[in-house]
């Protein structure tokens, strides 16, 4: 069975009015350039050779694909296009760019939204479009979704959360949002089962053979878990408050490894870095996550030894390695969820485009703007 996060990427999709409409839920777009090493405590979650739930997330597309300059963009209550005389307008194609495109909107420079508008403008359309056309198909053949359907999924959803979180918290959205998505969430299902194209459980042997043919996708990288105490530098610092600073940090880690201090006491009370409130520990990361003589330090400490002091271009840092994993490939049934739900998605992606392609071979489509 597909994981709830997979569950809740479509939901919230279609939340967003393109999941169901565009071609799967996987990422479409290369993400955007990825960021310098981070000064520890700002990492990034740890890469994995095997894609985590929140991959299949839709990424932005690459920067330097931009326009240098917009064209003269269309006015929201222009109509974008007709599918058999039936007006879409921009202000539609629009809802459907910024809904889509929320949580990256601060990876967006405001002088650039324009462009990046404009270059989105052809994918949105069709997006919208083939929201016109299976919502239409769900109209003309009466397809409707109980209350008690739409409760029936939401338990079942609800089942598979962790403690502690909500369906709301997952997926960022209200809980009649979510009762909508999930009723077009199950007519859109029921659509697809009337055109025969369910989506079933894939067999052992697709699987195994998934697996066997993909082994590189299963290698895990080595990654460590750690803690440090930042006393952090700047241009202004001269040599001789660059020593002072080191020295305060040689005595605390005197205090660690000769009076068995508490680290995550000392990191609290003295750290600069924002992993102070989690007593200093930066969670687990993997080879290019850190900065280079941080990662070296970390990735050569034994477990549970506090490290000479490092010196980065944020400061000199006390390392503590808690927990270190070798690289390994992952067995089967550790990945088996995985490749169920990768199997899965690709079956529902080509359902998707079969059934995009007759409806719209059955339409007839005008564009009128570029």
């Amino acid at each position: 069975m597909t994981t709830i996060m997979q569950k809740l990427c479509g939901l919230s999709a279609a939340i967003a009015l393109a999941g169901i409409f565009a071609v799967g839920c996987g990422p479409t777009d290369p993400p955007l350039d990825p960021p310098p090493p981070v000064m520890p405590g700002e990492a990034a979650e740890p890469e994995t050779a095997i894609p985590d739930d929140h991959d299949v997330v839709p990424q932005p597309p690459v920067a330097q694909q931009l326009p240098d300059s917009p064209a003269e963009l269309p006015a929201e209550q222009d109509v974008a296009a007709k599918v058999d005389g039936v007006p879409i307008m921009v202000s539609e194609v629009r809802a459907i760019f910024d809904q889509r495109f929320a949580p990256y909107r601060d990876q967006i420079p405001p002088e650039q939204l324009d462009s990046f508008w404009q270059a989105q403008i052809p994918v949105m359309l069709e997006m919208a479009i083939g929201q016109h056309l299976i919502q239409r198909e769900i109209e003309q053949r009466g397809i409707s979704v109980s209350d008690a359907e739409i409760e029936a999924k939401l338990a079942e959803f609800k089942e598979q959360i962790p403690p502690g979180q909500s369906i709301e918290q997952l997926t960022g959205q209200t809980s009649e949002e979510i009762r909508h998505a999930v009723r077009d969430m199950l007519m859109y299902e029921n659509l697809l089962a009337a055109y025969d194209l369910t989506v079933a459980e894939p067999s052992e042997e697709a699987l195994q053979a998934y697996y066997d043919e993909n082994i590189d996708e299963f290698q895990m990288p080595a990654t460590v878990q750690a803690r440090h105490i930042l006393l952090s530098v700047d241009e202004t610092d001269d040599d001789e408050a660059r020593a002072a600073k080191r020295a305060e940090l040689e005595n605390i880690r005197t205090q660690l490894t000769e009076e068995d201090a508490d680290f995550a006491a000392l990191a609290e009370a003295h750290s600069d870095c924002p992993s102070r409130q989690r007593g200093g520990d930066l969670g687990a990361f993997g080879r290019g996550q850190m900065v280079p003589p941080f990662e070296d330090a970390a990735f050569s400490q034994e477990p549970g030894v506090v490290g000479d002091i490092v010196e980065t271009d944020f400061g000199y840092h006390i390392i503590q390695v808690i927990e270190a994993e070798a690289a390994r490939q992952a067995p089967m049934e550790e990945v088996r969820d995985h490749i169920s739900g990768r199997l899965q998605e690709q079956a529902h992606r080509k359902h998707q485009e079969s059934l995009l392609k007759k409806l719209r071979g059955d339409a007839e489509i005008q564009y009128l703007i570029p």
